[in-house]
């Protein structure tokens, strides 16, 4: 069942039917929504009621989601000394950074050479710790190659290391008012601007 951003949610259902009595348990691990369907009757498509049931709250859910992961992990974040920063956002149910400068280097263009297109966006996602994430940097030239699919972002991690850690593990710490983006590898620290 897709969200309302059109990608695809896995869902967990345990169904069962016993003469007139119809029921289905359905639900998404992600976001911890579910939906039970109990019936009687000649109708028995307790599935059908539960994914229109789905379809109707899924939008509260993403958006819920949505507007929660940009609050902890979106906006715009600059080091004390003005030399690093980044611009972090959610569109379409996913997080994005379209900048990220370290020390004064902008990290795209060191790890794709000076013709990478500038304004290109890369995917962050969670590598299952709290609060730990990582770019999803890729290769330009095979990005919209169909037969290669997303296999660059994954076969081309950790490609520069310094003090131990990857160039693309970025660390979020901090409560609301006062979130701060870590980056291991330059030992850089970047208070967060704004994220409205």
């Amino acid at each position: 069942v897709p969200d309302t951003n059109g990608n695809p949610r896995r869902w967990y259902s345990k169904s069962g039917n016993l003469l007139g009595s119809h029921s289905i348990f359905i639900f998404d691990p992600t976001t911890s929504f579910g939906v039970i369907v109990l019936m009687t009757g000649l109708d028995h498509n307790a599935l059908k009621i539960a994914i229109n049931t789905i379809q109707i709250f899924q939008r509260a859910f993403d958006n819920l989601i949505e507007q929660t992961t940009m609050q902890l992990y979106g906006g715009y974040w600059k080091s004390d000394d003005g030399k690093s920063e980044a611009i972090t956002y959610v569109e379409k149910g996913s997080l994005w950074l379209s900048r990220l400068f370290l020390n004064g280097t902008d990290i795209f263009e060191l790890l794709e050479g000076p013709l990478y297109p500038r304004g290109r966006r890369y995917g962050i996602w969670t590598t299952g710790r709290d609060e730990e994430f990582r770019v999803a940097i890729g290769r330009t030239e095979l990005q919209d190659d169909v037969f290669v699919g997303c296999f660059p972002a994954w076969v081309t991690m950790d490609p520069i290391f310094a003090k131990g850690a990857p160039v693309d593990l970025i660390l979020f710490d901090g409560g609301p008012d006062e979130r701060v983006a870590k980056v291991p590898s330059v030992d850089g620290v970047m208070k967060r601007k704004y994220w409205r």
